[in-house]
C-alpha cells in the first residue's frame, strides 16, 4: 500500500475535519438533513462527531423524486455531502435538480469545504474517517 503524504500534521487535519462538522452540526440544528451516499459515508461522519439527521440517498435506488417529495414535506434544506469523483459530481447535479424542484434549499458548500480542508487527498466521504481519533491508528499514512 502506498502511503500518502500530507502537509499538515494529524492534529492539524483532526482540528479541519472537527471544525466542519461542528458546521454541519449546526446547520442540523437549524432543521438541515445532510445526504449521503451510503452507508460508510454514514459511518464516517458519526464517527467524525455528525450527530443530526441524515439520508443515505443510495439506498433510494435513483428514485429522487421520492427523495424530493419526503425531503420537501420533512426540511427545506439539505446539506449535499457526496463523494468528489464523477459519479458523485453526477448525483449531486442529479439530486439538486430534483430537489430544488420541490422547493427543497441544498447546500452544496460543504461538499466543497470537505475537499478543500484535506486538499483534494479525499474523493470519498467514507475516506474522511482516517481523519478521525479512531481510523488514523495504522492506517498508513506518512505524515510530514
Amino acid at each position: 500500500m502506498r502511503a500518502s503524504t500530507y502537509r499538515s500534521s494529524p492534529d492539524e487535519l483532526r482540528s479541519r475535519l472537527h471544525g466542519l462538522i461542528r458546521e454541519l452540526n449546526d446547520e442540523a440544528s437549524r432543521g438541515a438533513v445532510v445526504l449521503v451516499e451510503g452507508p460508510r459515508d454514514e459511518a464516517a461522519l458519526r464517527a467524525a462527531g455528525y450527530s443530526g439527521p441524515l439520508i443515505k440517498v443510495k439506498a433510494l435506488g435513483g428514485r429522487a423524486r421520492s427523495l424530493g417529495e419526503t425531503l420537501s414535506s420533512e426540511y427545506r434544506k439539505a446539506v449535499l455531502l457526496v463523494d468528489f469523483d464523477r459519479e458523485g459530481s453526477k448525483l449531486a447535479v442529479h439530486i439538486r435538480r430534483q430537489l430544488s424542484f420541490y422547493g427543497v434549499e441544498v447546500d452544496v458548500r460543504f461538499r466543497e469545504s470537505f475537499f478543500e480542508a484535506f486538499s483534494g487527498e479525499v474523493r470519498e466521504v467514507e475516506s474522511l474517517r482516517r481523519f478521525t481519533e479512531e481510523g488514523s491508528e495504522g492506517a498508513g499514512f506518512q505524515w510530514i
